[in-house]
C-alpha cells in the first residue's frame, strides 16, 4: 500500500481459516495436522492472489514450506467438499459475515464438521508483519449445532480499509467519517458482505495510521473554526492595524500642507468660539457661514483620503466648543433683555 494513504475506516476484517475434515470417533491433534500438510493438497475457496499470499505466510510460520504443498483454488463449495482427494481446506472471509458462517455450515452438510487448525504462531506473524492481526475466534462463532468451531481457535486476519490520501483536508476526512458511521447500519443492510464498519486504529504507532481528521473526530478533539484559523484571524487584525498606522503616516507624509491646513481650520473654529461672545447680531450670520464652510471643507478632505479620522474628531470638539459659546451668548442676551424690561 502506498505510504501516501491513510485509513478512514475499517470496512471489514477478513481472517484466513484452515481446516481438515473431522473423522468420526477420532480426536485430532492440531500439532500433528500442521505436520501432515507437507506433501498434501489444499483446496482454497475463491482464493485471490492476496489470499494465497497470506496462506503462504501462515504455512511458512508453521514450518510448512509452501513449495511442499499443492494449492488448488476452487470456485464453489460443492467442488471443494465433493472432491475426496482433498484433506485440507482454506478460505478467507469477513469474520462477522453471515456468508462465512454459511460456508462452514455447507461444508458440514456436504462432508464432515470442519476441524479448524489453531495458528499458534499468530502473534509471531504479527511481530514480523504489523499489517496482519492475530484474532481469536470464539467457540460456536459460526454455528452451535454442530459447534463451529468446536473450541476457540487462533487465526490471522487483515483489515479491508477505506483509505484517503494525505492531501485530503482534515475537515473533509472528518465530515466523511461522521456521515459513514452515522449511516453505518443502513449501509450494512444494503451490503451484507461488508459485515461491519469499524473505526480505524488512531494510535500513533498504528501500522496504517488513521487520517488526522478522522482521528480528531473519533477522539473528540476536532478543532473549532476559531481554533483552526484563530492565528490567521488575529494576525489579520494586526496586519490591518499596522496598515492603518502606515496609511496615516503616509497621508501625513504625502499631504503635509493639508494636515497643517486641517489644524488651522480647527484653530479658526476655536478663535470664532472666543470671538462670538462679544459679536453683534449682524456678525453672527457671517460667523455661522464661516463655520459651515470649515466643516464642508474638512469633510471633503476626509472623503478624498487626505485627512485621517483623528482630524475629524479634533474638529468635532472645536465645533462643540463653538456651540457652547453661542448658547452662552444667547442666554446672556436674553437675561439682559429681561433685566431692562423689569
Amino acid at each position: 500500500m502506498s505510504a501516501d494513504l491513510l485509513s478512514i475506516a475499517v470496512l471489514r476484517k477478513s481472517a484466513l481459516f484452515l481446516w481438515t475434515a473431522h473423522i468420526p470417533g477420532q480426536k485430532p491433534s492440531r500439532a500433528t495436522e500442521w505436520k501432515n500438510l507437507v506433501g498434501s493438497r489444499i483446496a482454497v475457496l475463491n482464493g485471490t492472489s492476496a489470499d494465497l499470499a497470506l496462506l503462504n505466510v501462515v504455512l511458512s510460520s508453521e514450518g510448512v514450506p509452501p513449495n511442499k504443498v499443492e494449492i488448488v483454488p476452487l470456485g464453489s463449495m460443492d467442488a471443494m467438499a465433493g472432491d475426496k482427494s482433498f484433506n485440507f481446506f482454506a478460505t478467507t472471509g469477513a469474520i462477522k459475515s453471515k456468508a462465512l458462517a454459511e460456508i462452514f455450515r455447507s461444508f458440514s452438510r456436504l462432508r464432515e464438521a470442519p476441524n479448524f487448525l489453531d495458528l499458534e504462531t499468530a502473534e509471531a506473524i504479527v511481530l514480523r508483519q504489523p499489517t496482519i492481526e492475530a484474532v481469536e475466534i470464539p467457540k460456536s462463532a459460526f454455528g452451535s449445532n454442530p459447534a463451529l468451531p468446536p473450541e476457540a481457535v487462533s487465526v490471522v486476519a487483515v483489515s479491508n480499509l477505506v483509505v484517503a490520501g494525505k492531501a485530503l483536508s482534515e475537515q473533509a476526512a472528518a465530515a466523511f467519517s461522521r456521515e459513514l458511521f452515522a449511516h453505518r447500519q443502513m449501509i450494512l443492510r444494503e451490503i451484507p458482505d461488508t459485515a461491519t464498519i469499524e473505526k480505524p486504529n488512531t494510535e500513533k504507532d498504528a501500522a496504517i495510521p488513521a487520517h488526522p481528521g478522522v482521528a480528531a473526530y473519533i477522539d473528540g478533539t476536532e478543532r473549532t473554526f476559531l481554533e483552526r484559523y484563530g492565528d490567521y484571524f488575529w494576525g489579520g487584525i494586526l496586519v490591518l492595524s499596522a496598515l492603518g498606522s502606515f496609511g496615516a503616516g503616509l497621508r501625513a507624509f504625502l499631504y503635509p500642507d493639508e494636515q497643517e491646513n486641517a489644524s488651522s481650520l480647527r484653530d479658526r473654529v476655536l478663535d470664532l468660539a472666543a470671538k462670538i461672545r462679544d459679536s453683534a447680531d449682524e456678525d453672527m450670520v457671517q460667523i455661522e457661514n464661516e463655520i459651515d464652510h470649515i466643516v464642508r471643507e474638512t469633510l471633503d478632505k476626509y472623503d478624498h483620503g487626505v485627512l485621517e479620522e483623528g482630524a475629524l474628531t479634533a474638529l468635532g470638539i472645536a465645533i462643540e466648543q463653538f456651540r457652547s459659546a453661542a448658547a452662552n451668548r444667547n442666554f446672556s442676551k436674553r437675561r439682559s433683555v429681561i433685566k431692562r424690561t423689569s
